[in-house]
């Protein structure tokens, strides 16, 4: 399983099939912090930005999902930027994939994802930085 089998499970996870950026940057920050033993070690290398961590792979990395049919990007129906959405082709393979990973790691993939979904842009960011003030170092969010 290689990040971008990751990315797409986390993107799959989301009771709407879609995240928004920050949302799918968050959730496989989230992620990448746990260090899951059966993700890859390099799963997604963060920085501090100006709204926490991110990292630019995510977004090569949804574009070549996006060129293989899985993942579609849509226009935001409440901003200038584009959400990342599991087309059929994208939850058929995300069901494959979710057989090679542990129940276990499955759910606390879903969980996170559930719980970023949860919070507003505001208190998402905010709660990352409390959880990581490291990440705070670059930020333009006054929130």
């Amino acid at each position: 399983m290689d990040k971008k089998d990751i990315l797409l499970l986390t993107v799959n996870a989301s009771q709407t099939k879609s995240l928004t950026p920050v949302q799918l940057q968050k959730s496989l920050f989230l992620i990448s912090q746990a260090k899951l033993p059966e993700l890859p070690e390099d799963i997604y290398l963060f920085e501090p930005y100006h709204y926490g961590p991110f990292c630019v792979d995510i977004y090569s990395d949804a574009e070549q999902l996006q060129k293989l049919g899985l993942l579609i990007r849509v226009p935001s129906p409440i901003g200038s930027w584009t959400n990342s959405v599991v087309t059929a082709s994208g939850a058929q393979k995300a069901s494959e994939l979710e057989k090679a990973i542990s129940a276990e790691n499955l759910k606390f993939i879903q969980a996170i994802v559930s719980w970023v979904q949860s919070l507003s842009f505001s208190q998402l960011v905010k709660t990352i930085y409390q959880i990581y003030p490291q990440f705070r170092q670059n930020s333009v969010f006054q929130g």
